[in-house]
């Protein structure tokens, strides 16, 4: 079912029939393309049973339909990366211009478990991702927020950095950082967004620290 609706939507995409849908006619015409397949949603994808299942038909329909320039992109919180079944999957997914996007809201353990509420122990997440970057593409994804009306503080920031560059010093190949922040109304009204201002700041400090390029999504 997967397979047929990914096609169907990606067939109706190339012809522009989708842009004639009502919800979609005000797309600018530069945007009316196809960029990538993405694993994403509410949980993390790769827990899902029939995962490998998933990626083997993401990548069947991007062969039969010849999209050669279509990304493959998995949206993860790095808790399942080192799994054999999920990394096995990955290297499948890689092969197929494939990229992992994967989270990574802190630099330490507290951090991380009030933003994401997780009972993975973080150094589980540092490791897998130290793991995947080493393996296949991969940029990070970090939430930069208020929480109880704190923004991150300058210790906070740098023990992220810290962080990311021991992963790259370690030997792993970071595409970039994806840094957001809260762009609708979150579950938890402890959780506000930046303001531009604060985001680009921070993006410029991560820059400094870590020698990566820093792309910025702000609140609206």
């Amino acid at each position: 079912l997967m397979r047929r609706e990914l096609e169907a939507v990606a067939k109706t995409t190339i012809s522009g029939d989708l842009f004639r849908c009502e919800r979609f006619t005000q797309t600018p015409e530069n945007k009316r393309v196809l960029r990538d397949f993405a694993f994403s949603g509410d949980g993390e994808p790769t827990l899902a049973p029939e995962f490998d299942a998933a990626v083997d038909a993401m990548i069947d329909v991007r062969k039969t339909l010849s999209l050669d320039d279509v990304k493959l992109t998995l949206i993860t919180n790095a808790t399942t990366l080192a799994e054999p079944r999920v990394a096995e999957a990955l290297d499948r997914l890689a092969a197929n211009n494939g990229e992992i996007w994967a989270k990574l809201d802190g630099g330490d353990a507290e951090r991380v478990k009030t933003i994401d509420r997780t009972a993975v122990p973080f150094e589980r997440i540092l490791q897998n991702i130290a793991f995947a970057s080493k393996r296949w593409n991969v940029k990070i994804q970090t939430a930069a927020l208020s929480w109880d009306g704190a923004a991150p503080t300058g210790a906070e920031i740098d023990r992220y950095c810290d962080r990311v560059k021991e992963i790259v010093d370690g030997g792993g190949s970071i595409g970039g950082v994806q840094l957001y922040t809260v762009a609708r109304v979150p579950s938890e009204p402890r959780a506000v967004a930046l303001d531009d201002e604060k985001m680009d700041a921070l993006a410029a400090t991560i820059r400094e620290k870590t020698g990566l390029s820093v792309d910025v999504f702000y609140s609206k």
